[in-house]
């Protein structure tokens, strides 16, 4: 009894490295059903908000089937399990768990388990029955509401999303997901092609959020969203200003990334290869290559050979037996014909046509339309 007391002492101290010593030590005398089972549950308690969720959730099962009745906190259990699994990423546990408290719950606790619960449907991937459960909420918190955007946006309803955002915002303007729901509202206009509606509600998110993640992945999409503008240059202006200011940061990768259609939109291959050199970046060759191999086709077809020549030579060099092999010799080959550049159109045709492929008919009738005009 008096360790149990001791551990409770430290517990409601914040001292949980020495409750569970005294939890412990209290467990080796089972003199006192009572306080024996106290003191279990108490040490699951010390577990949990040590964030050893699989030693609580072990010590509340013991308990549980050990258990039938006999202490206040046995009614509990289901509650404490079900936070234990969720905090565990065990959603369909935590589910069942919830589920099982709620038949008889506390009344002080049915509203959290309840929200509980809806949100163990949306970490499953189970948005109507999450809906279902934010819908039915009286005077929905900041969270609520919050979490119920999120689902909405993950079903595709973007306009009921930005709704329960702004309704978040007006009702609760100084909650902590004010800037998380400017951010989300960002990219909902996003999705649905206002950028600049878009923009408007990153730019708020920029300046005002405390929370620098935020601000860069802010800064980010609103540089993206000039791409989609065709702001090209801008975007890549954006670009270049957050390169200097998250240079050697985590954020470096996805600025290059995020980079990547702006530079391809321009056809600068090696602005965009010099970019990411700038930002400690490493760019594998064989992305270059794809990218160069896609600027070619695009080319191409829109029956610009000269820059056609230029990606695919490129290409060629830096994967002279990639997949595209065939394909690229023989468009290489076709827009120097088409260039009248006859001499240099021969020997990728040529090379096409010695070898079974699908483009080995196309360059060989090529080659011979050739001959005959040089006849």
């Amino acid at each position: 009894e008096v360790s149990y007391l001791l551990g409770s002492e430290e517990f409601n101290k914040g001292n949980f490295d020495v409750a569970e010593k005294y939890f412990k030590q209290s467990l080796q005398f089972n003199l006192n059903k009572e306080f024996y089972k106290k003191a279990q549950y108490w040490l699951g308690q010390t577990y949990y908000q040590k964030g050893d969720y699989k030693s609580a959730i072990a010590t509340y099962t013991k308990l549980e089937n050990e258990t039938a009745e006999g202490f206040p906190e046995r009614e509990q259990l289901d509650y404490d399990l079900g936070y234990a699994y969720f905090k565990a990423k065990d959603f369909a546990s935590a589910q069942e768990y919830f589920k099982e408290y709620l038949r008889f719950p506390k009344q002080e606790f049915k509203a959290d388990a309840e929200l509980r619960l809806a949100d163990t449907y949306y970490a499953n991937n189970q948005l109507n029955e999450a809906l279902e459960i934010y819908n039915k909420t009286e005077n929905a918190s900041d969270y609520t509401l919050y979490q119920k955007s999120l689902a909405l946006g993950f079903k595709g309803d973007t306009v009921a999303k930005i709704t329960e955002l702004k309704t978040l915002i007006s009702k609760y303007p100084n909650s902590e997901y004010v800037d998380d729901a400017n951010y989300e509202i960002g990219t909902a206009y996003a999705q649905n092609d206002d950028f600049n509606n878009s923009n408007s509600y990153f730019d708020k998110v920029i300046k005002s959020s405390p929370d620098k993640d935020l601000v860069a992945n802010s800064q980010i999409y609103r540089a993206q969203n000039y791409i989609d503008q065709d702001q090209t240059d801008k975007a890549i202006a954006e670009f270049q200003l957050l390169a200097n200011q998250y240079k050697n940061t985590a954020f470096a990768e996805k600025i290059v990334l995020a980079s990547k259609p702006a530079f391809v939109k321009k056809g600068d291959v090696a602005g965009y290869e010099q970019f990411a050199k700038g930002l400690n970046v490493k760019v594998d060759s064989s992305e270059i290559s794809e990218i160069n191999f896609n600027l070619a086709q695009e080319s191409f077809s829109k029956k610009d050979y000269a820059k056609a020549v230029s990606y695919y030579e490129k290409y060629l060099d830096q994967s002279p037996s990639g997949d595209h092999l065939f394909k690229s010799q023989y468009e290489l080959g076709e827009s120097y014909y088409q260039l009248k550049q006859i001499d240099k159109a021969m020997l990728p045709l040529q090379n096409v046509a010695d070898f079974q492929n699908d483009y080995q008919q196309d360059a060989r009738v090529r080659l011979a339309q050739i001959y005959i005009s040089q006849d």
